[in-house]
């Protein structure tokens, strides 16, 4: 009777332990790192607003767009300061537009745990900033090199399939913009031109998550 006792006292206190190993929260503590890389691959559309003004002549206003395939291999690192928040700043290589160049967005990520599931279900919102050489010209010249502002939104799946690696998958949306003008004035002639670049992208980004 007593060993009958002692190994049911033994298999509870193993059952209990194993109960409360599930139940505790496994990912995504506070203090947590996590390395992502990853590629997209979208379409963007692209907008283009410009206004010239001439001396003698009313303004002039036209407007063009078009759409181009999106593609670019990312890198970001995640610090969680509190449970299930993180910061995650992104270093993305942009190969669009007929330019490659560089992409810096600061964002902040949440991820939903649930214990003992393999799959965390994330959102992100940010904010940053790009340079790369434009296509469109406008009156005066071309937009060598300009800056970039972007606002970045995202959500998708965290999918634990080893250890400490993830699948990563997203859908992402960001919009671009930024604005060149130019002006010259003569004694008896002057012109200026204003043109303003909206991009705005959307995405499905595949990537692989180590955590630290």
């Amino acid at each position: 009777m007593k060993k009958i006792i002692l190994l049911i006292f033994i298999l509870g206190t193993v059952c209990n332990a194993q109960i409360k190993d599930i139940s505790r929260q496994q990912y995504f503590n506070k203090g947590d790192f996590e390395f992502t890389f990853s590629l997209n691959i979208g379409s963007s559309s692209i907008n283009n607003k410009s206004t010239y003004r001439y001396t003698g002549s009313p303004v002039n206003n036209t407007e063009s767009s078009y759409k181009e395939l999106y593609f670019h291999l990312g890198a970001a690192a995640g610090y969680y300061i509190i449970d299930n928040l993180s910061v995650e700043p992104e270093l993305d290589i942009n190969l669009s537009f007929d330019n490659s160049s560089f992409v810096v967005i600061g964002n902040l990520c949440y991820s939903f745990s649930k214990p003992a599931s393999n799959v965390s279900p994330f959102v992100k919102i940010g904010y940053g900033w790009s340079e790369y050489k434009a296509e469109p010209y406008y009156y005066g010249g071309s937009f060598d090199s300009e800056d970039y502002k972007i606002i970045n939104t995202g959500g998708g799946l965290k999918v634990r399939y080893s250890g400490n690696m993830m699948l990563r998958m997203e859908i992402n949306y960001r919009i671009l913009s930024t604005s060149a003008s130019f002006a010259s004035h003569e004694p008896d002639y002057s012109s200026s031109s204003k043109t303003d670049i909206n991009i705005s992208v959307i995405s499905f980004s595949l990537g692989i998550i180590i955590l630290f």
